[in-house]
């Protein structure tokens, strides 16, 4: 989740073209007549908090919305001000990686090399409540994606491996957070080249972290790394789409 700044009015939002599309979408319109599509979030401090199209949060201050806009965010805060919502946290994500093997060896044959390496890749999410409410009863589930790449005398191929995991979280007070690690994965490059015979190799790669945060099995936060990670899989899922109906 990128981190929050505070905006005078809704006019530099519109210049800088941060659209957001989906349900939760909505268009706010300021004072000057300056529109914008955002998803509210939260209402603090006499400011509206809204989520804007490339992840980032933003605050506008209510009076410089249109009078609809401020009736609609004062209502919108009556009904989730007890609510557990985005805004109320701030997750940061850390990736963590470490070399743990690495061979090299002679067959026994003078031409048969082989070498291989060893690394594993692990997370460490810091949860901060920024919000005045204890929240009890956080479940953080998680995925991590490896590519798997193989190459040998039948071809190449390359496939997506998901591990999965999932944490209970201690309360969490009001203005302090806590972290939690992800059980790590392990990526193993290996090669093997034979003048004699075909060489094999296979290259082993992490692609990104999904962390899904909930409480009561109601999710409220979708987080990922690197951050543009699951415009990324939607883009992919697009063109596997676009492949598969070409090639019916």
């Amino acid at each position: 989740m990128g981190g929050m700044r505070t905006c005078p009015s809704i006019a530099l939002l519109c210049l800088l073209g941060l659209l957001v599309s989906g349900a939760e979408a909505r268009t706010f319109t300021n004072t000057a007549g300056k529109k914008i599509e955002a998803e509210l979030i939260g209402v603090e401090k006499e400011a509206a908090i809204l989520k804007l199209g490339n992840g980032r949060t933003a605050k506008v201050p209510l009076n410089s919305l249109s009078e609809e806009d401020q009736t609609y965010a004062k209502s919108w805060h009556e009904e989730n001000k007890n609510k557990l919502v985005e805004s109320d946290v701030r997750l940061t994500i850390d990736k963590n990686s470490k070399r743990t093997n690495t061979k090299s060896s002679s067959g026994n044959k003078k031409d048969d090399r082989k070498k291989s390496s060893k690394s594993e890749t692990s997370y460490t999410c810091t949860l901060e409540n920024s919000s005045t409410k204890t929240i009890e009863g956080i479940t953080a589930s998680y995925t991590i994606y490896k590519r798997v790449s193989r190459r040998d005398k039948n071809g190449s191929n390359t496939s997506t491996k998901e591990t999965t995991g999932t944490d209970s979280l201690d309360t969490l007070k009001p203005r302090l957070s806590v972290k939690f690690t992800t059980d790590g994965v392990t990526c193993e490059d290996s090669s093997q080249k034979s003048e004699n015979g075909p060489s094999r190799s296979q290259r082993e790669s992490i692609l990104g972290f999904v962390v899904t945060l909930s409480v009561g099995g109601e999710e409220f936060l979708k987080q990922c790394h690197p951050e543009n990670y699951l415009e990324r899989q939607e883009e992919e899922a697009k063109r596997q789409e676009a492949r598969e109906k070409s090639n019916r």
